[in-house]
C-alpha cells in the first residue's frame, strides 16, 4: 500500500500564506493559485467535497485570483502606456507575447482611454505608420502579392501582431 500525506487547509491557513506571498508579482501570484486551486480540485477527498471546508477554500482562491487578475490588469495596462509613450515596439511586444489576446485587449483598450488626446494621436501615428511600413517590406521580401515575408524584411512577427493589434485598439479610439 502506497503512502498517504493528508493536508490540514483552512482559510486562516491559506489567507496566511497569502499574506507571506504578497511580495508576489501578479502573475506569479495568479499562477499559484490557479496551481493551488487545480491540485486542490483534483486531490480533495471525495468525503469533503461540497463541504463548508472545501466551499469557503474555494471562495478564498477564487477571491485572490481575481484580485490577482486585477493587478495584472493594472501592471500590463500602465506599461502599455508607458510603452506607447516612449514609443518602444520591444517592450509592446513582450507584454502582448506574455498575456492573453483577450487580457492585452483589455489593457491596451484601457491604456488607450487613460491617454491625453494628443498622446492618443502621436502613439496611433507611430503604430500606423510603422505597422504599414513593416507590411510593405514583408509584401517587397516576399515578392508575391498579398503575401508577407517578414523574416526576410528582417521583422520579428510577434513584434508585428503586438503593433498590428495595438494598431487596431488605437485606430478606433480615434
Amino acid at each position: 500500500m502506497s503512502e498517504v500525506l493528508t493536508l490540514l487547509l483552512s482559510p486562516e491557513k491559506l489567507e496566511a500564506w497569502y499574506a507571506d506571498m504578497a511580495t508576489l508579482n501578479a502573475a506569479h501570484t495568479l499562477a499559484v493559485t490557479i496551481a493551488l486551486q487545480s491540485f486542490i480540485a483534483a486531490m480533495v477527498n471525495p468525503v469533503q467535497r461540497a463541504t463548508p471546508a472545501e466551499i469557503a477554500l474555494k471562495a478564498l482562491l477564487n477571491k485572490h485570483a481575481a484580485q490577482a487578475r486585477e493587478r495584472l490588469l493594472a501592471e500590463n495596462t500602465e506599461a502599455i502606456r508607458e510603452a506607447l509613450a516612449n514609443q518602444d515596439r520591444q517592450a509592446l511586444s513582450r507584454i502582448h507575447h506574455a498575456m492573453s489576446r483577450h487580457g492585452f485587449e483589455l489593457a491596451a483598450k484601457q491604456a488607450i482611454e487613460e491617454m491625453h488626446e494628443a498622446h492618443l494621436h502621436t502613439a496611433a501615428r507611430w503604430v500606423l505608420t510603422w505597422c504599414r511600413e513593416a507590411k510593405a517590406r514583408g509584401e517587397a521580401a516576399s515578392g508575391f502579392p498579398d503575401a508577407l515575408n517578414f523574416e526576410q524584411a528582417g521583422i520579428d512577427p510577434i513584434e508585428y501582431a503586438a503593433m498590428k493589434d495595438t494598431g487596431i485598439y488605437l485606430g478606433a479610439a480615434i
